[in-house]
């Protein structure tokens, strides 16, 4: 209902119902502050034990991780809790978005590539094969899995029980039961070539890249896969980000970037961003991302990758994944216009509230997935 007009009387009593003058009085009473508009933050992590940390999405500052071992991987749940694996046994963690980071429980035996987690369980995969398991945010993890003899590339959650691992001979392991056990699908029995990224868009549909230029795509929750395309590349495909199920980008290690909007049916022309390699790209929403490579690189787009801007980082040390989250941000705003005003006139005054969509309510309910 329109905030200027009047609220109408109830056919049944001869009460009066409130104008809309004592609604706007109420309303500005009783309801909490406007929220905050949300923030984008992000760390990248890379070589020298480099992390870096933006509270903003443009300007970065580097975080002590205590470390000069190269970090393959970062990962966060939320604007505090996260976690960064490297090589040489490195494992770290933090509960305060990265001003101090603490070892994580991995051994000091193994080199690790990637880690994922949902809430308080996570997975990291290793240069040797092995799977780590933790349910407790990392603290602890159980012993190792193996999975074989070829190096796990990454690993990724689509739900709270599902997890996809690659592998550099070509194949897609997945799990349903929180880890505990995986399968495995070659993705193409004619070509074994390494695995190099994997996205997860939902329980049924992923795609992963190959280091030969060539995108794969699940629509059977990893059980088998298709071609979808390869793209004219000379060198390998490094990363892989869609937002939805059509619109997607692909980065490679000879400085490209490559757009589809057909779910990796066919990608545009290929943007050249850089003469280095380009190691990580994440995308919070249609229009802003970011991009990070050799040299201390940071790109950002705010366009949905149709042009990039570059960013100080205050390295030249080479960066490999980045990640973000979206929190509280400094400019508030009043509430989504969504939020559906409703007034109720019972004995003789007015009960003025508001309700959430159901889409609202949904996406705000604890634990929630997204």
């Amino acid at each position: 209902m329109a905030l200027g007009r009047k609220l109408r009387k109830r056919t049944a009593g001869s009460f009066r119902v409130a104008s809309t003058t004592l609604a706007l009085a109420l309303i500005t009473t009783f309801l909490p502050p406007p929220t905050a508009r949300a923030a984008f933050i992000g760390w990248d992590v890379g070589a020298a034990g480099t992390i870096l940390h933006s509270s903003n999405g443009t300007t970065w500052a580097s975080q002590t991780s205590g470390t000069t071992n190269t970090l393959n991987d970062v990962v966060f749940i939320d604007p505090l809790n996260g976690w960064a694996v490297g090589v040489n046994g490195t494992g770290l963690r933090t509960q305060n978005g990265g001003s101090t980071w603490i070892a994580a429980g991995l051994p000091a035996t193994d080199n690790y590539n990637a880690v994922d987690f949902t809430g308080s369980l996570g997975l990291v995969v290793s240069a040797a094969g092995k799977v780590y398991r933790s349910t407790d945010a990392g603290m602890t993890f159980f012993p190792p899995m193996t999975l074989g003899t070829a190096s796990l590339s990454d690993v990724e959650f689509a739900s709270s029980t599902t997890a996809y691992i690659i592998s550099a001979d070509g194949k897609v392991y997945r799990s349903t039961d929180t880890g505990l056990t995986f399968s495995f699908v070659q993705v193409d029995p004619s070509d074994t070539s390494a695995l190099t990224d994997v996205e997860a868009i939902d329980n049924k549909t992923l795609f992963v890249t190959t280091a030969d230029g060539k995108l794969y795509r699940s629509t059977d929750a990893g059980s088998t896969f298709g071609l979808r395309s390869q793209v004219t590349t000379t060198g390998a495909l490094t990363g892989v980000e869609f937002i939805g199920g059509t619109s997607g980008w692909v980065i490679t290690s000879d400085g490209k970037l490559f757009h589809t909007t057909d779910a990796g049916a066919t990608f545009g022309a290929a943007l050249s961003l850089s003469s280095s390699a380009l190691r990580g790209i994440e995308f919070v929403d249609p229009m802003d991302g970011w991009i990070v490579g050799d040299g201390g690189l940071i790109l950002e787009s705010t366009d949905g990758g149709s042009t990039w801007g570059s960013e100080a980082s205050g390295t030249n040390q080479n960066l490999l994944a980045v990640q973000f989250v979206v929190g509280p941000g400094p400019n508030t705003v009043p509430e989504p216009a969504s939020l559906v005003l409703l007034a109720t006139a019972f004995l003789g005054f007015t009960l003025i509230h508001l309700s959430r969509t159901k889409a609202e309510r949904r996406a705000r309910k604890p634990g929630a997935e997204t």
